[in-house]
């Protein structure tokens, strides 16, 4: 009787624990990410609109949600004071395509990014691969993600971050998840 079906590379290695480390906190964020938008989900409405609303043929609920988001993002007004003028000039026009890039970019971390792990760690060349994904993922990730609490925060009239938050936010993520050593 064989057990390589339960067979995997166990061993821990300085590489390896750092590899898996920064796919920890990409897994971790992008769990953030997902909660995030289903609190913005909630406050929107969305379950109430997919009642409500008669859905496209093949609209998923995620399709509805960026589309919900976009249409909220378009009425919104952020002008109320001078942060959020600084911030409104920041924020894209098209919302659902930063949604849809970071949802995908969050898939991409949670099914796909870890598939391969254990063979990319062991070379120079696999690590470098690894890390660039990583970074290429978290940063779509974290640029849907402060659309997402910013559209919140005007929901639940919670303070706005300043445009130099607004703008380093993605970087500081990435950092987070991929400097691990």
């Amino acid at each position: 009787m064989s057990d390589f079906l339960f067979d995997f590379d166990i061993a821990r290695t300085e590489f390896s624990d750092a590899g898996y480390a920064a796919v920890g906190r990409a897994l971790a964020f992008a769990t953030r990410f997902e909660a995030n938008c289903r609190a913005l989900a909630v406050l929107i409405g969305v379950r109430e609109a997919m009642k409500a609303r008669s859905v496209s043929d093949g609209e998923s609920v995620d399709d509805l949600f960026e589309r919900l988001t976009q249409e909220y993002w378009q009425v919104r007004q952020l002008r109320h004071h001078e942060t959020a003028v600084a911030l409104y000039k920041k924020l894209p026009q098209d919302v659902r395509a930063v949604l849809r890039v970071g949802r995908e970019a969050r898939n991409e971390i949670a099914h796909e990014l870890t598939l391969s792990i254990a063979a990319e760690i062991q070379t120079e060349e696999g690590r470098s691969t690894l890390s660039a994904s990583l970074r290429r993922a978290v940063a779509k990730i974290a640029d849907a993600d402060r659309i997402v609490c910013v559209l919140a925060h005007l929901e639940t009239r919670g303070p706005l971050p300043t445009v130099a938050a607004f703008e380093e936010f993605p970087k500081r993520v990435v950092e987070w998840v991929c400097d691990v050593a």
